[in-house]
This record gives C-alpha cells, sequence and structure tokens, in this order.
C-alpha cells in the first residue's frame, strides 16, 4: 500500500503487482514440473535403452531422490545461460550445448549438480554439429505444439476465437488448458527421448559405453551404467 501511494498507482498498481507475482509463480511451477516430467521420461528411456524395463513408480521414486539436485543443477544451467546471452549470442549457443545434458547426468548418474556441468561439457566435446541437428529438427517437430497453444493464449487470437466459435469463455479455457496439457506431454516426451539419445550417443563416442556394457555381461561385472563413479572404458567410434 505505501508503495502504490507513493507512486499514486493506487489499486492499478497492486493489480499490476498481483499480476507479476502470479506470472511468476505460474513460470516457476512450470518449470519445475517441465524438469521433473521431462527427466522422468528420460530415465524410463534410459531404462528401455539398456534392456532394464522400469515401472512408472521405480522411476517416481528415483527423480524424486534426486529432485533437489535436478533443480539446483537446472538453476545453474539457466544462470550460465543467462551470462551466456548478455556476453552474446555465440556464447550462449555454447553454454546450451555444453551443458545440454547436465540434468540427465545429474539424475541417472547420481552427481552433484557442479560436478553434472562438468561432466557434461566433457560429454559433450566434439560434438556440436549433432547437437545442432537435433536442436533443429526437435524445433521443427516440437514447435507446432507449443506454437498452438501459445498462440491462443494471445489476448488478440484469444478474442477472435471467441467471437467466431460461439463458444463461452470458461469452457474455452478448459478446452485450451487440456490441449496445453496434451501438447506440452508430447512435446516433453519426444524432447527427453532425444535428449537421452543424445547422451547415450556421447557415453559410446567417448566412453566405448556399448563395449565396456558387452564386456560386463559377458564377464558378469556389474554395469558401468549402474556406478556413477565407473571409470571410463577406452573412447570408441562406434
Amino acid at each position: 500500500d505505501a508503495v502504490a501511494v507513493r507512486f499514486g498507482g493506487g489499486d492499478e498498481l497492486r493489480q499490476a503487482l498481483a499480476q507479476m507475482g502470479a506470472s511468476v509463480t505460474q513460470s516457476v511451477i512450470s518449470a519445475t514440473v517441465q524438469i521433473f516430467a521431462t527427466i522422468l521420461v528420460s530415465v524410463i528411456v534410459r531404462a528401455e535403452f539398456i534392456g532394464e524395463p522400469i515401472s512408472l513408480g521405480e522411476a517416481l521414486s528415483l527423480v524424486a531422490r534426486r529432485f533437489l539436485a535436478l533443480v539446483g543443477c537446472t538453476i545453474l544451467v539457466g544462470m550460465i545461460s543467462i551470462v551466456g546471452l548478455l556476453a552474446c549470442v555465440l556464447p550462449y549457443f555454447l553454454v546450451l550445448w555444453r551443458l545440454s545434458v547436465a540434468p540427465l547426468v545429474c539424475a541417472v548418474e547420481g552427481r552433484g549438480p557442479i560436478e553434472s556441468l562438468g561432466r557434461s561439457f566433457d560429454l559433450t566435446r566434439g560434438s556440436f554439429l549433432r547437437w545442432a541437428a537435433i536442436v533443429i529438427v526437435s524445433a521443427f517437430l516440437l514447435g507446432p505444439l507449443s506454437g498452438i497453444v501459445g498462440g491462443a493464449t494471445q489476448i488478440g487470437v484469444r478474442a477472435a476465437a471467441l467471437e467466431h466459435l460461439a463458444m463461452p469463455g470458461t469452457l474455452f479455457n478448459a478446452v485450451l488448458w487440456a490441449a496445453a496439457t496434451l501438447f506440452l506431454a508430447l512435446a516433453t516426451a519426444a524432447s527427453a527421448a532425444i535428449t537421452t539419445a543424445y547422451y547415450f550417443d556421447c557415453r559410446v563416442r567417448h566412453e566405448g559405453l556399448d563395449l565396456a556394457e558387452r564386456l560386463a555381461e559377458i564377464t558378469g561385472q556389474r554395469s558401468v551404467l549402474d556406478d556413477a563413479d565407473a571409470a571410463p572404458a577406452a573412447g570408441s567410434t562406434a
């Protein structure tokens, strides 16, 4: 109230601040859910990749145990990305590339946030063209899913839709919410699967993961995938 009186905003200022607070809260909740869902799908996809499927409950338990570390890792990636964006466009894309698998490393290898950043930086070296190709293809595949919902939430588009559809605002919001949920789920699942495939590709190329896993299977030793501290195998381009 004191701020509102001082700046002469009155109710309008309070309303603007309330809307800003609601927007920030919504963004935080959305980002948190997105992190959780993406890593959850990644864990399930990873299990399928290594031929050891896990149940949804087991995947939820794993992600829940690592959730605080995942949030910390994602915050660090976001902060470094902002610094890169402020510096120049090129450093921004460099950060996005080199830290692209950090959250996944944090979840599936059980590493801390800072260690996950370093691990991602190491795994992604020499893979820029592959990463860029993945990003471009993903944008074409997943862009329409988020674009449809994003466009429908614009005030002008929403007003035009309500006018031509002769649909109550409440019903339109319900349909939009359902569509947004469906499209976001599809985009999240696809993005997580793509990121997981890229992560394993990096490990195969730099650590010979496929050869190490094959050897572990033949000799009956512990899988490298189950040991975050396991020494990397010899390099492989398989």
